[in-house]
């Protein structure tokens, strides 16, 4: 598997992207003292297999044997991360350590206990610029990633669960996962909302 030439070949678009990315996750690491050179790795191949077609990420997936659940089967861009995971963990790159790879895997969804580097590469990808009307909360998410990694994952977790429930969208179970286990620590950090007439 020859991941440098699938990621020379992604569209300019995707390269731009992964350059912001990179960019934000190297100034989040360096404030938290990680290693730099695989959260550099992570970032430049988190979006490998982002412009895969749905059909054939399923079918990857199938191949490689990894696990697809029902919100996959109704959302199947969402296995990219999994897949370009798997693919850098063959290509047997010495930066592919498990937790590069499991930050490539769960980039798009988090998960709970990730590492460091895992929360990182998650963070970076949803403070990218060009998805502020995605996530208008960046700058909120973004200022507690300079002190405390866990209570950026809970904002924005929290913030994007609370966003999809008022457009009536699906919630990613392992979204609900990770919320639940974070909530007794940084519960605090959230503003309650008021029910309308109060």
């Amino acid at each position: 598997m020859n991941i440098a030439k699938l990621h020379d070949d992604l569209p300019a678009s995707l390269h731009a992207h992964i350059r912001r990315v990179s960019h934000i996750a190297l100034e989040i690491g360096r404030i938290h003292s990680l290693d730099l050179e695989k959260i550099a790795f992570a970032t430049q191949y988190h979006d490998l297999a982002r412009v895969t077609p749905p059909k054939l990420l399923l079918t990857e997936c199938k191949n490689l044997g990894i696990p697809i659940g029902d919100f996959e089967k109704q959302l199947p861009l969402l296995l990219h991360g999994p897949v370009a995971a798997a693919w850098v963990q063959v290509a047997d790159n010495a930066l592919a350590s498990p937790e590069v790879v499991e930050a490539i895997q769960h980039h798009s969804v988090a998960s709970p206990n990730m590492s460091q580097i895992a929360k990182v590469v998650f963070l970076a990808d949803k403070l990218d610029p060009h998805k502020i009307e995605r996530y208008p909360f960046q700058l909120e998410v973004s200022k507690a990633s300079t002190h405390d990694l866990d209570k950026a994952l809970f904002i924005f977790i929290h913030r994007e669960i609370a966003m999809r429930l008022g457009l009536n969208q699906l919630i990613h179970p392992q979204s609900i996962t990770t919320r639940n286990y974070l909530l007794e620590s940084y519960a605090a950090s959230i503003e309650p909302t008021k029910p309308e007439g109060q």
